[in-house]
């Protein structure tokens, strides 16, 4: 039987081709196999579900409070089984690390006080993830939500009073200025009043108005001009 053409192919090139003692013959790699591709999920840092781990330890529990420049959650550390408050910085018209950096500076040297908020640490999540503050968790009711709801009882009011002054009167003393105390910016507590949020506050040496809720803000205050320490609240 004659061979076909394709198999006289195969034994002409066997019979062509020269083998030199001691060479070995080069056979072709195989491709390499490459892991399959996972597919990146674009996170809601607005809607964390219950149990998401950030940062390897913190563990969500729920959402406590969203404002302009973020969204704050209780998580509990699972190293030391601690419960906190995390502040996500997510917006800010320059930067958001460099707004992380001003409100961290302006809180971490801070002595402890019971009617300030007291900050725990601050960082970047991994894989390009958002900066955030770690906070002390206070159980407590938002001002503005009880006042709204007619929930707040009005001999609480001059407690509440005598309370933030204080606080105030802390910060002032170490050269920091909230510039937007208001209802939304109070948690009432078992244990009377603290002061949250220190989104736009300045320290001494800023020579800046800071910001604030223009609601709350003096009516005849100048925000053009460079205030005194007596203009910062």
């Amino acid at each position: 039987l004659r061979p076909s053409a394709k198999a006289a192919l195969r034994a002409l090139d066997g019979a062509l081709a020269v083998v030199v003692p001691g060479e070995t013959i080069a056979t072709p790699e195989a491709p390499p196999v490459l892991p399959p591709q996972v597919p990146l999920v674009r996170i809601d840092w607005k809607k964390l579900p219950r149990g998401f781990l950030l940062a390897g330890k913190l563990e969500v529990q729920e959402c406590i409070g969203q404002g302009t420049f973020g969204v704050v959650y209780k998580v509990v550390d699972t190293l030391g089984d601690v419960t906190r408050a995390l502040k996500l910085i997510l917006h800010d018209r320059y930067s958001t690390l460099d707004r992380l950096k001003k409100e961290y500076k302006t809180l971490v040297h801070l002595p402890e006080h019971p009617h300030v908020v007291r900050v725990i640490d601050a960082n970047t999540l991994p894989n390009e993830g958002p900066p955030y503050i770690l906070f002390e968790y206070v159980a407590g009711e938002d001002l503005g939500d009880l006042i709204h709801d007619a929930r707040f009882a009005p001999e609480d009011a001059l407690v509440l009073l005598r309370q933030v002054t204080e606080g105030l009167v802390h910060l002032h003393r170490y050269g920091v200025y909230h510039c937007d105390i208001k209802p939304h910016n109070l948690l009432w507590t078992t244990v009377g009043a603290k002061i949250i949020d220190f989104n736009v506050s300045v320290r001494r040496e800023d020579s800046s108005h800071g910001g604030g809720s223009r609601k709350y803000l003096p009516p005849d205050l100048d925000l053009a001009a460079l205030p005194s320490t007596s203009e910062l609240v």
